[in-house]
């Protein structure tokens, strides 16, 4: 089962950001249990490398590309953030999408608020 679909079954999607304190946020989140390589659910809707789009359907206004990021890598079309300890990250975490989507990384999934 693929990360998207694992996050569906759980009634959400993979992770979308909607700005800088998000972003911390699910940083914190993925530093805590040690990973710096993740899945979040911002992808290349029409694989042209121009226009992005997060799985859950949200509007994509904000970003943490790398430098040199998107690139055109064939069949990179999903994004993986990357930091922490990470070769040439210095610290910081941010989004590439030169991975293939079918690699087995960790993701963080988000579903709505549930009310009882």
């Amino acid at each position: 089962m693929d990360a998207e679909s694992k996050c569906v079954s759980e009634g959400g999607h993979l992770t979308s950001i909607h700005g800088a304190q998000e972003k911390e946020f699910i940083d914190t989140l993925a530093i805590d249990v040690e990973s710096t390589c993740y899945w979040i659910g911002l992808y290349n809707i029409f694989q042209d490398f121009v226009t992005w789009g997060w799985n859950d359907g949200a509007e994509f206004q904000y970003d943490s590309w790398a430098a040199g990021q998107p690139d055109k890598g064939t069949g990179h079309f999903c994004t993986l953030t990357l930091g922490g300890s990470y070769p040439n990250q210095n610290g910081t975490i941010t989004w590439y999408n030169a991975f293939n989507c079918s690699t087995g990384y960790n993701f963080v999934c988000k579903r709505g608020l549930i009310c009882a």
